[in-house]
């Protein structure tokens, strides 16, 4: 896959951070901005709207926008931007650490604005969905997120002179600990292709592996990577041996089907999350992917 070929270009030359403890009710909003965004969430939940996506982000998780896109953060859906990010997070000179919001539940997180190497940025960045959310649970036990977000945590709290240099290390760790998890969870999905050589078929999967597949069509995908329908279908079965409809429903019985890995999840629930609206269509459709019923398929695996 041409994104892990270009893992070693991947990097940032300079870093703006500080580290953000906040109170319900909290929200600001940032424009776009030449600059790769980074922010991991230290205690949360807060609520992201930007990049096509509107999601809340829990402890552990991390939000990566490599473009610097337009973007909301708060304390939750309903309460309206009380504050220009960039006003926030305007600071003197060694103050790394900001304060907003009210006093309800704290919040938590770090945030870095990062200018990409001129070889990332004409290589990687451009592969690059316009927001990539990497969840907890997704991040392998062998990553170092955690102790990254942590030593960043430290710096802003007691900082040095050479700290700028220092965090732009540590936002070059996390950006590779971000897509070095991005290649093990699609490594996971059987059908993710490992030699991918389109820069545009490999966008387009990385949009629909870091969204709602059931959001995307063969039309929808090819407008986002620049491409006419027919030839981003020809060269999206050239790259996956499968149709993009064929590629996207696969991966939504796959998610189904981990959904389903967990007993207090229904079937119900699990064929609503696969874009089914009704559990018979969605039993066919499962059944059609895995030789079982979602039934006889949950009890399978126990």
């Amino acid at each position: 896959m041409e994104l892990e070929r270009l893992l070693p270009v991947a990097r940032f030359r300079a870093t703006s951070f500080g580290v953000v403890n906040a109170g319900a009710p909290c929200g600001v909003e940032a424009p776009d901005i030449d600059y790769a965004i980074i922010y991991s969430v230290v205690r949360g939940p807060i609520w992201f709207e930007g990049g096509g996506l509107s999601e809340t982000l829990n402890s552990g998780d991390v939000l990566f926008l490599p473009h610097g896109d337009r973007h909301r953060l708060a304390s939750s859906s309903d309460v309206a931007p009380l504050a220009p990010l960039m006003e926030l997070l305007r600071r003197k000179p060694g103050n790394f650490i900001f304060n907003h919001g009210g006093a309800g539940a704290p919040i938590q997180f770090i945030a870095g604005g990062s200018i990409w190497e001129d070889a990332a940025k004409t290589t990687i960045s451009r592969l690059l969905p316009e927001a990539l959310i990497l969840r907890k649970e997704q991040i392998p036990e062998t990553g170092h997120i955690a102790d990254v977000t942590g030593m960043v945590v430290k710096e802003g709290l007691s900082p040095r002179t050479q700290s700028g240099i220092i965090v732009n290390e540590l936002f070059n760790i996390l950006l590779f600990e971000i897509l070095n998890s991005l290649l093990s969870a699609h490594a996971a999905f059987s059908g993710f292709p490992k030699n991918s050589t389109s820069g545009k078929i490999t966008r387009a999967l990385l949009l629909i592996h870091n969204s709602s597949p059931c959001e995307w069509t063969s039309t929808s995908l090819a407008e986002r990577v620049g491409l006419s329908r027919s030839v981003f279908s020809k060269k999206f079965k050239l790259e996956t041996g499968v149709s993009p409809g064929a590629y996207i429903k696969r991966l939504r019985m796959q998610r189904a089907a981990n959904l389903l890995e967990h007993p207090h999840v229904s079937i119900a629930d699990a064929a609503e999350h696969a874009g089914y609206a009704s559990i018979p269509s969605f039993s066919q459709a499962f059944k059609l992917e895995f030789g079982a019923s979602p039934h006889a398929w949950r009890i399978s695996i126990r």
